[in-house]
């Protein structure tokens, strides 16, 4: 019907896929997917209320703090969706991700402190899911929007393969060492870099 007609001719998935793997855009994409799901799904989502646990902090306040995460998710979301539309997409992405990996330095520091657990709180959800609207311009207008529904089904399975990485690394660094530093120092770097 016209919706078939409205998006043209299929290009077969070989070379939709071969357009993406020598695309350094598709790259740049992938591997920040890659590092924005270690440092979010993986290592705060998993392991932030253990971590505030382990750090003395009751359940409430730590599931509080969690909510207020949440909502200041949201929050980034909206902003970086305006600023997305007004600013150098690549510069404001790169911030998130810098702004995001500072943020670990404040929870490495939370320990006995609980307004500061909430600091981080709103901080790192300013930056946590913000990367989406970012990412998903930057996709369609450099990758086309005949491989959009590609390539961030590609983008979502390497958001989740980072998560993945990261949930099980925080695990065995724990069981290792018994602290969680190493998995926040392995974030900052990762997101920064």
């Amino acid at each position: 019907g016209n919706a078939a007609a409205a998006r043209g001719p299929q290009v077969p998935l070989r070379e939709r896929l071969r357009h993406l793997a020598m695309s350094p855009v598709f790259h740049a994409l992938f591997w920040s997917y890659f590092i924005c799901g270690f440092t979010t799904s993986g290592t705060v989502e998993t392991h932030l209320l253990p971590y505030a646990a382990a750090c003395g902090f009751p359940p409430l306040e730590s599931a509080a703090a969690y909510g207020v995460l949440s909502a200041f998710n949201l929050g980034g979301m909206l902003l970086s969706g305006f600023l997305t539309d007004r600013m150098h997409r690549p510069l404001l992405l790169g911030l998130i991700y810098i702004v995001r990996g500072l943020s670990f330095l404040l929870l490495m520091q939370i320990v006995g402190d609980i307004k500061l657990l909430f600091v981080f709180a709103v901080v790192f959800g300013l930056a946590d899911y913000s990367t989406v609207p970012v990412t998903a311009s930057i996709a369609a207008s450099h990758l086309g929007m005949r491989t959009m529904g590609l390539t961030m089904g590609l983008l979502a399975a390497s958001h989740q393969a980072g998560g993945a990485v990261g949930a099980f690394l925080g695990g065995v660094l724990f069981d290792l060492f018994a602290q969680y530093e190493w998995v926040w120092t392995a974030s900052v770097i990762l997101a920064v870099s």
